[in-house]
């Protein structure tokens, strides 16, 4: 088989075959292409290595950043004021005509007055600031109290000043909270107003034999689970035993004696112009008490 000649020097005859001359114009494309790309790349490198230069609240005061601009970083030292102007730092002037900072603290009127230092937080005393003047920085004055004009002034209570600062009916005057308050009965504390009529739960009863009815907060005496027929039958019996007879008896109250809880008892003996007295207990125990 015979092979073309211009086949052996051209094996792909559809794709132009460019002369000589023509390829060294072609590798200058590419190159160019290849440098303007690399231009770009380079130069989006430069921009954002630029634009992420300084970062304001990394407390460093970088070289494009200002105490206006950015004054987390860039404080001004004691007494110096950041100019919005020349956004520097400044120290104020006094007699400029213009109240800057600082120049309050440093007593300046000549350029501050108390209208425009009052609310800045400091009480200025140098240029006038009092609690009369500028109560926002100097603070509220104190009242002027008198005990005794029949006012109960803020800072007066019940405890250092009865006589203006009165309590109301059934309260008193807490000595520990130095206000009005209103007895507990259960706090187990004995308060003004409270006794063993009203709250026996905090104040013990003061006669003897008596116990706390914990349902009515009153001291009483307590029941003597006798009838009226069989403490009558107990006192007879007893007179009877010395030989004795009993005329008349009258039951009474509970009465105590000696510790001992029980209904007490008149008698009446025939032939004694007196009247004797029993101490009838529970457990059927008749004790004769003592004439008075």
């Amino acid at each position: 088989m015979k092979i073309d000649k211009y086949m052996q020097e051209n094996p792909y005859p559809d794709i132009p075959e460019f002369e000589s001359s023509e390829k060294p114009k072609i590798n200058k494309v590419i190159y160019v292409l290849i440098g303007l790309g690399l231009l770009i790349v380079f130069a989006s490198v430069l921009f954002f290595i630029s634009a992420g230069g300084s970062v304001c609240g990394n407390e460093i005061c970088e070289v494009d950043e200002n105490c206006f601009d950015c004054p987390k970083d860039c404080e001004c030292a004691d007494g110096e004021y950041c100019s919005a102007e020349e956004k520097i730092c400044v120290m104020p002037t006094c007699g400029d005509g213009r109240c800057r900072f600082g120049e309050c603290s440093l007593g300046c009127t000549v350029d501050c007055g108390i209208s425009d230092c009052c609310g800045n937080g400091d009480c200025d005393t140098a240029i006038g600031e009092t609690c009369n003047t500028c109560s926002v920085d100097c603070g509220v004055c104190p009242v002027t109290r008198v005990c005794g004009n029949k006012v109960c002034e803020s800072g007066e209570n019940c405890y250092d000043c009865s006589r203006d600062c009165k309590c109301a009916d059934g309260e008193y005057c807490s000595a520990e909270e130095k206000r009005c308050v209103m007895p507990t009965c259960g706090d187990g504390r004995c308060e003004p107003y409270e006794n063993s009529m009203n709250c026996c739960l905090d104040c013990d009863c003061e006669i003897r034999g008596e116990v706390c009815n914990r349902v009515t907060h009153k001291c009483e005496m307590p029941d003597v689970d006798l009838t009226d027929k069989r403490i009558e039958e107990l006192v007879v019996n007893h007179y009877n035993t010395q030989g004795k007879n009993v005329d008349d008896l009258e039951i009474q109250e509970v009465f105590v004696w000696e510790n001992k809880v029980g209904r007490k008892v008149g008698v009446k003996i025939p032939d004694q112009k007196w009247l004797s007295f029993v101490l009838v207990t529970e457990d059927e125990e008749v004790i004769e008490l003592p004439f008075y």
